[in-house]
């Protein structure tokens, strides 16, 4: 059901102001500040021109015991204004216009961790007023390290 509302998310329509990821994290890991962010990035090839920003995303406590990462209200008049330039250009010319919108989150380990039996659980909302749905539910950390190639996780 995640991958069909991600897919169902249009990043050229999407009020920045609905967008946040709520992050669970086994203890031992953390993200410092500036390491959650959005990337959107697109191409016009026939005008040859492309744009590329990335908005970091803010963090506050969650009631569930994790964090939630949002836009900061600082960005959404660059983030609104990217959206415009890139349906412009997709208007334009559909087929030479090509895109990619994703959320980084870059980690790193306090001095208790990562423990390794812990479990990573990611959720996002796409609508101010929905409710957070699950991305990657208890994850184990062990996997994450697999998939990811983290083993030399930097200390914070």
């Amino acid at each position: 059901m995640a991958m069909v509302r991600l897919a169902a998310l249009s990043p050229l329509e999407v009020d920045p102001a609905d967008i946040a990821v709520a992050l669970s994290l086994p203890d031992g890991v953390t993200l410092p500040a500036g390491a959650a962010a959005i990337e959107m990035s697109a191409e016009q090839t026939e005008l040859r021109k492309t744009s590329n920003e990335r908005y970091v995303l803010g963090a506050r406590p969650d009631t569930n015991g994790g964090t939630v990462y949002q836009l900061a209200k600082d960005d959404f008049q660059r983030f609104k204004q990217q959206q415009a330039l890139i349906s412009s250009w997709e208007e334009a010319d559909s087929d030479a216009t090509h895109g990619s919108f994703s959320v980084s989150l870059t980690g790193c380990r306090t001095e208790v961790g990562p423990q390794p039996d812990g479990v990573v659980t990611v959720s996002m909302r796409t609508a101010s007023d929905g409710t957070f749905f699950p991305v990657i539910r208890n994850l184990p950390w062990s996997e994450v390290l697999s998939e990811t190639n983290l083993s030399g996780l930097p200390t914070c």
